[in-house]
């Protein structure tokens, strides 16, 4: 994990699960933002900037980028955009004068959502969870609708990458992540 970010639904137990998300992110040593905000990463020799919400202003039915499209207005051209909320998995990517933008929403983990079903007209969860490689010597970015589609590609790609000076990975620090 890069960040972590509470939903809105989840102060839903009291303060204690409320706090859960936080703890979380202390635990594995990762941001954590609150509901959202912005968040530069470093991959490789490239900065990438992040914009990260569980909710934004402009949600329309007739346009699923819209509130993304908000985001990347608000938030000055971020590369990527990613937020959540209506639980159904919506990835775009676009492009504002010579500045490329990947915008994504994650489905729902959840096999039964009534949330999603309600929100967001779905008879079935949309278990579909985009995904985004960065390019870590040039800025360039893939994106997948399903990270299951993608994961294969970005194994390869990191086995090419993994020799590159400037694409080192700590396994102390990739162990702690996971708790090994």
């Amino acid at each position: 994990p890069i960040a972590y970010l509470t939903g809105n639904h989840d102060g839903w137990a009291g303060p204690e699960l409320s706090n859960y998300v936080m703890r979380m992110a202390q635990r594995v040593g990762v941001p954590f933002m609150g509901l959202g905000g912005e968040l530069f990463l470093t991959v490789g020799a490239v900065q990438y900037k992040l914009a990260l919400w569980h909710r934004y202003p402009g949600a329309s039915a007739l346009n699923k980028g819209n509130n993304q499209r908000r985001v990347r207005i608000d938030h000055n051209g971020a590369d990527v955009v990613a937020l959540a909320h209506l639980h159904n998995a919506y990835v775009e990517f676009s492009q504002t004068g010579e500045v490329n933008h990947v915008a994504l929403r994650c489905g729902a983990y959840k096999v039964t959502d009534e949330h999603s079903r309600d929100a967001a007209g779905n008879v079935q969860a949309d278990l579909r969870m985009p995904m985004v490689i960065l390019n870590p010597l040039a800025k360039d970015m893939l994106y997948y609708e399903d990270f299951r589609k993608g994961v294969s590609e970005l194994l390869r790609l990191r086995r090419e990458w993994c020799d590159h000076a400037s694409f080192a990975v700590s396994a102390e620090r990739l162990k702690r992540m996971v708790g090994v």
